[in-house]
């Protein structure tokens, strides 16, 4: 699990990614329950870069299935009480908390 508390893709990645066909689109999946559509996806190609659900036992059913990939456990419509968020380049939701 990652320690910082504001999340961003890292320069290297971000570099990496030249939109050639070669490179796997990410997915951000919200309302994950126990991640089937997260699956689908990765079986289809797709990178899964996190996944969201304000239901705890569906956050840790999701982390338990996803083990590299970043669960956020909250009501992503709302900053933390420290106003951080999860910034995944373009994409930026709140972060309340991560299993």
């Amino acid at each position: 699990m990652r320690s910082d508390t504001l999340f961003r893709l890292d320069a290297a990645e971000a570099a990496a990614t030249d939109g050639s066909v070669d490179q796997p689109l990410r997915v951000v999946d919200l309302f994950v329950g126990a991640g089937g559509l997260s699956q689908g996806f990765q079986q289809a190609g797709f990178r899964i870069m996190a996944g969201a659900d304000v239901d705890p036992d569906a956050c840790a059913t999701f982390a338990a299935n996803f083990t590299d990939v970043l669960t956020i456990c909250g009501d992503i419509r709302q900053p933390d009480d420290r106003g951080h968020s999860l910034d995944l380049g373009e994409v930026a939701v709140p972060v309340l908390d991560r299993v």
